[in-house]
């Protein structure tokens, strides 16, 4: 995880571990899949899963900002010619950091459920801003 990954596997109590540790950074998630979404609710981990959940939709609303900012800068940088863009290059990377240039911040959440129960409907109005929904039938 030092190195940074592309992907991670973990439960929602083994991310919130790694955090705690300092060995995970949720701000820059950008894309999070919830298997068994309405067992863990219907089990009892909807305080952890919104502990993961919270942070990573935080770190993604941040991204966006300072992707709307760094896009400001940038035409203001135009203008400047060469010296602009230059001076630009300089300030980008303390701007935002590097795991986050370019990011648009765009947060993308799937929930794997067998079934739609009301406490899976919450969790998709409360991180999904525009949720599509696909339905299977049979096994």
């Amino acid at each position: 995880l030092e190195r940074g990954v592309d992907l991670l596997v973990a439960t929602p109590l083994r991310m919130l571990e790694l955090a705690k540790r300092k060995k995970l950074y949720f701000g820059d998630i950008r894309h999070v899949v919830v298997d068994e979404a309405d067992t863990m609710l219907s089990q009892g981990f909807e305080e952890e899963l919104k502990g993961v959940l919270n942070p990573i939709k935080k770190g993604a609303a941040r991204a966006a900002e300072l992707h709307v900012e760094y896009l400001k800068l940038l035409e203001k940088a135009k203008e400047g010619g060469e010296e602009g863009l230059r001076m630009l290059e300089e300030v980008k990377g303390k701007m935002l950091g590097p795991f986050t240039q370019g990011d648009d911040g765009v947060l993308q959440v799937t929930l794997v459920a067998a079934t739609m129960a009301r406490p899976v409907q919450a969790l998709v109005s409360e991180y999904a801003s525009a949720p599509r929904y696909i339905r299977t039938v049979g096994a």
